[in-house]
Formats: C-alpha cells, structure tokens, sequence
C-alpha cells in the first residue's frame, strides 16, 4: 500500500514551523512532580490506625493551606490542624520540602507533641 506524497508547505511556513518544534523541550527532559505519599497519624490517640495521604505540591499554593484542608478531612478533637511533627522525635515540618515520600508524621492542632508508642 503506497500513500501519497506529504503536502509541500511554502519555505518560509516550514522554517517557522521547524524553529518551533526546536524551541520546545523534550519531553523525557521536562521533571515530572509526583504526589508524595504520607502516612499521618493524630497526636496523641494511639487507637487511629493513621490516613494515607498523597500530597500534590501542585495542589495547593502554600503549606497553611494543605493543613487547612487536612483539618477537614481528619477531624481533630482539638479543632483545626496547624502542626506536623516526626512521630519519634517530636521534630516539626513546617513545609512540602521537609516531607519525603513514605514517611510517617503526627499531625496537631496547637497542644505539644506526645510521642506515639
């Protein structure tokens, strides 16, 4: 099976299109944002089996404003979220960058840090 010839595209048309095409990066280049997967538990009840979480950056503008929606997704006896803290430690993030993908965090409203055991 033959197919016809490709259109012929006047000079000046194909330049242009050719210095597009050259202006736009490859796309096996371009770094790809992946959610990261958190596993958060409530500070100080040591009956919650924990919330599976994936955290998209793209999602939401500021770090305050992941924490607002959190605190409608798991209710807190305490009211709204507004810390996150390394469960051994106690050690607070307060930001997306603190966060590696897998890890376990406690999330607080504004009482102190109790470790889970």
């Amino acid at each position: 099976m033959s197919f016809p010839p490709p259109p012929v595209l006047p000079v000046h048309h194909a330049s242009h299109h050719h210095q597009r095409l050259a202006e736009l990066p490859p796309i096996w280049k371009n770094k790809l944002d992946h959610g990261i997967h958190l596993r958060l538990y409530k500070n100080g009840d040591q009956h919650y089996p924990g919330k599976e979480v994936t955290l998209n950056k793209k999602q939401f503008r500021t770090f305050e404003a992941w924490l607002s929606d959190l605190s409608n997704s798991m209710k807190l006896r305490n009211g709204a979220i507004w810390r996150v803290y390394t469960p051994t430690h106690g050690t607070r993030k307060a930001d997306f960058d603190d966060f590696q993908d897998g890890q376990q965090l406690v999330v607080a409203g504004q009482e102190r840090f109790k470790p889970i055991r």
